[in-house]
């Protein structure tokens, strides 16, 4: 097998190098289809699990859950998430099974997307879904096709400059084939993974999204997305209700974002064990679901129903806030899924509510606006897809693709924009970047400085340098300083815990003075607050340290302030420079 991977592995290099405009159009291909073929997977497990318990696939069991009695249509989302605790207590704790982590790969050279987790995270991901949890399957869909495509890259060592452009590759073929938008999953892609519009970029992308597209529509056959209602032309006086729209879908999105947060602290404080914290959440659901079937699955039954114009009002709001508590159950309480679906559900459902509304005020005076119900929904399936997942540019063609309306997309360009400005201006950041903050993960400023923050001063570091024990004589230290190739020595206790720094500037005339060798101790001559940095201090921050410090020399010591080595300021700035260098090499065109 490894003689094989080897082999795997020449070839493709060799094909990089030879011809890599041409090459790399193939692999494209390649990993398009490949895609593509695991979102079918991903489906027909899907379908499966859903058809076992509820009957139907996937996408409409929904429509058949009023067949069932209420104890069942609770007891089946609450045994998935006991199922899926008990998975994630034993074989996947902590994991974190979403886009988040894809993204993370995507920006950071170490990752921790391994083959295991990626099969978990199916796992998890599938039984949710396939038990009534309330979330989405896109993002599942990409995590799958995420750690598959990562696992490929490191046993064929792809090199880093190509593998971004690769995971680009099938990340937009998976979101391209899950919502029939192969432009969408080109800019999603662009927006989120590659984070660049280089032709070098977006050609392979576009020729992925577009293979993984054509073979989903070839298995299932070509389906429009979505049952829309009369879609108007939308006039210029309208415009500021758009805008409305998008403000207000700003506020949406950060509940929803700030939503998981809360309810996730709300089952720490309940003191609910996470093994068993999902069928919690689960339970929650099905017992949403008793009155609202619609907020089990991924919703797109539901959501095909609120663009088609058939639910009142009243329906529209209470639907808006059973959904919204539903997915925060579902997710907030550890189980598997994605947002996207959940978001472009809510964003249906606000968007609805909204123009429902101003449909019957203007109503009242004698404005007939009842062609632009479907347009407010699908703008705020936009701005909700926009201000949640952090890709506007993506949210604007998914509902161009899904429409085919040249004026609605006009529309859905200003509340979509205008919503991700306004989450903007409150400091409010996409859910996954969210995510992966709190747990450490810092992806704010340019490429430059991402990629700077998987350096850590362990890697960076000397061991060319003298030391002494406190406990040494003076004598111990000139003959130290001597040979020092620094100019300096560093006192260490018997622990290697470092006391101090000793230089002749520090020790002043008793450098060359021996008459007062016992009238003195080392901690007469030497600087007790050296400059110093923790080993796991990043390259992005260790640069501004050196223009505080003054010093061209820090000492590198552990948590515990044990002494590890030192870091020389050349040392950071040869680091720094290859960073710049490996970030310009990947966008040029």
């Amino acid at each position: 097998m490894q003689r094989i991977m080897i082999k795997i592995h020449n070839k493709v290099y060799k094909m990089m190098t030879a011809s890599p405009d041409t090459n790399i159009i193939v692999l494209a291909i390649v990993l398009g289809c490949g895609a593509g073929g695991l979102g079918v997977v991903f489906r027909f497990t899907l379908d499966v699990l859903t058809a076992f318990h509820f009957g139907g696939n996937s996408l409409n069991f929904v429509a058949n859950l009023r067949a069932y009695n209420g104890w069942y249509i609770v007891l089946i989302p609450t045994l998935g998430g006991l199922v899926v605790g008990v998975i994630k207590y034993i074989f996947a704790p902590n994991i974190l099974q979403g886009m988040g982590e894809v993204i993370a790969f995507a920006v950071r050279k170490k990752h921790t997307m391994t083959p295991a987790k990626t099969f978990w995270s199916f796992v998890i991901n599938t039984v949710t879904l396939g038990t009534g949890g309330s979330a989405g399957s896109l993002g599942p869909i990409v995590h799958l096709v995420g750690g598959v495509t990562a696992y490929v890259l490191g046993v064929l060592r792809i090199p880093r400059r190509h593998g971004r452009t690769l995971l680009g590759c099938t990340v937009a073929a998976a979101v391209g084939s899950s919502l029939n938008a192969p432009m969408a999953g080109m800019f999603f892609a662009t927006e989120l993974i590659v984070g660049s519009y280089a032709i070098s970029y977006v050609l392979p992308i576009v020729v992925a999204s577009v293979s993984g597209t054509l073979l989903t529509n070839f298995i299932y056959g070509e389906y429009s997305g979505f049952s829309l209602g009369e879609l108007g032309g939308v006039g210029f006086a309208e415009v500021p209700f758009f805008v409305v729209l998008g403000v207000l879908s700003a506020f949406v999105a950060r509940a929803f974002i700030h939503g998981l947060d809360t309810v996730e602290s709300v089952r720490m404080r309940c003191r609910i064990p996470k093994v068993i914290a999902p069928a919690v959440g689960g339970f929650g659901v099905g017992c949403i679901a008793l009155m609202f079937p619609q907020v089990m699955g991924t919703g797109y039954f539901a959501t095909d129903v609120t663009l088609a114009g058939a639910m009142s009002i009243v329906i529209l709001g209470a639907l808006l806030c059973a959904k919204f508590l539903a997915a925060m159950l579902t997710l907030g309480f550890g189980g598997g899924g994605g947002m996207t679906f959940p978001a472009l559900f809510i964003g249906a459902l606000f968007g609805g509510f909204f123009g429902s509304v101003l449909i019957a005020i203007t109503g009242y005076f004698g404005v007939d606006l009842g062609h632009a119900y479907t347009a407010y929904s699908m703008a705020g399936m936009g701005a909700l897809f926009a201000t949640v997942v952090g890709a506007p540019v993506s949210a604007i063609f998914v509902i161009f693709e899904l429409s085919h309306n040249y004026s609605l997309s006009l529309s859905v360009m200003i509340s979509t924009l205008v919503a991700a400005r306004v989450l903007q201006r409150m400091g409010v950041k996409s859910v996954f970047v969210h995510q992966l903050e709190q747990r450490g993960m810092d992806l704010s400023g340019s490429a430059d400085n991402i990629y700077a923050r998987d350096i850590m001063a362990r890697d960076l570091m000397s061991f060319d340098f003298c030391k002494v024990r406190d406990t040494d004589s003076i004598q111990t230290v000139r003959d130290s300083l001597i040979t020092s190739p620094l100019g300096r020595v560093f006192v260490l206790d018997k622990d290697d815990v470092l006391v101090g720094e000793i230089s002749l500037y520090t020790m002043g005339v008793h450098a060359f003075d021996t008459d007062k060798d016992t009238d003195i101790t080392l901690g007469d001559i030497m600087d007790k607050d050296p400059a110093c940095v923790r080993a796991d201090t990043n390259l992005d921050c260790i640069l501004p340290m050196y223009q505080l410090h003054k010093d061209t020399i820090f000492v590198v010591v552990s948590d515990t302030n044990k002494m590890l080595g030192i870091l020389h300021e050349n040392d950071v700035l040869i680091a720094y420079k290859d960073v710049v260098s490996d970030s310009r090499q990947q966008e040029r065109i």
